[in-house]
């Protein structure tokens, strides 16, 4: 089947699409699999037109040859019914490599490559982007889905695989609310800031989905008295983190800042203020 596939495939162009709503951004693993490509982020959103854009990160900023990126998607939430892979039973499914891809939809004798969907894919800087119209999985409100990334040797037999995610498939509403972001009271990270020393405030980050807050980014301000600290952070394990060294000549000023976590276009910030040693 994969060689009748491989043939079938052909390019397709890339479309502007508007602002996302309700996107949603998922983690995976990294070194987990083994010589094909190591799915490392996966996200998606809709616009008010109803256009789907599902991406796929993965550790090749070029797509290996005979490497393929896979995605099963389960429109009824039935696991009985459809393909099953993974945990789902997939409705529809699609199949892309560097070139573009092609969407594959199941029924009761099997499934139909659709060559004139609205479906489109293409493979830049490490990310898979594809897109299709809501109404390629009928009138679905909700669908799960898994990802797969695939590395084939020259008789077309699959020698490794990496799954995303590795258990229960990832799920998304077309109605759910917007992923909001939640930042705990920051802390000092070792002990209370010490002029002329390296310090660090951290704070718990957490997601309203319920998903692991390991992907995002950390913008930090501080000063000390009126002198601008250089500060630089990072998201780790669900902890945002801002480093920076105190000033030698800051001893019993108050160092002030605030820490700021930016996931999925969500955003949060809290102030934080410590009085220096």
């Amino acid at each position: 089947m994969r060689k009748t596939i491989t043939l079938a495939l052909s390019a397709f162009a890339l479309l502007a699409v508007p602002s996302a709503l309700a996107d949603r951004s998922y983690s995976d693993p990294a070194g987990d699999s083994g010589a094909a490509p190591d799915i490392t982020a996966v996200s998606v959103g809709h616009d008010a037109a109803g256009l789907v854009t599902l991406t796929v990160t993965t550790n090749q900023p070029a797509l290996a040859a005979d490497a393929w990126l896979w995605g099963f998607i389960d429109a009824d939430l039935n696991p009985s019914t459809g393909m099953p892979v993974h945990g789902l039973g997939a409705d529809h499914f699609f199949l892309a490599d560097a070139d573009g891809g092609v969407i594959f939809h199941m029924n009761a004798s099997g499934f139909t490559i659709d060559f004139d969907s609205t479906f489109t894919a293409s493979y830049a800087a490490g990310t898979l982007t594809a897109r299709f119209q809501r109404s390629e999985l009928g009138q679905s409100e909700r669908f799960s889905f898994v990802v797969e990334a695939d590395q084939d040797d020259a008789e077309g037999n699959t020698i490794a695989a990496d799954f995303a995610p590795d258990g229960t498939p990832y799920e998304y509403s077309f109605a759910q609310a917007p992923l909001v972001v939640t930042v705990g009271k920051p802390a000092a990270a070792s002990g209370q800031p010490v002029a002329g020393k390296a310090f660090a405030v951290s704070a718990a980050v957490t997601r309203s989905d319920g998903q692991p807050a390991t992907a995002g980014t950390v913008t930090c301000k501080a000063r000390a008295g009126s002198a601008s600290l250089r500060a630089t952070g990072r998201l780790l394990g669900g902890t945002a983190r801002c480093s920076m060294r105190v000033p030698k000549g800051a001893k019993g000023k108050t160092l002030r800042g605030t820490l700021a976590v930016s996931v999925t276009g969500a955003t949060a910030t809290k102030p934080f203020a410590f009085r220096v040693r």
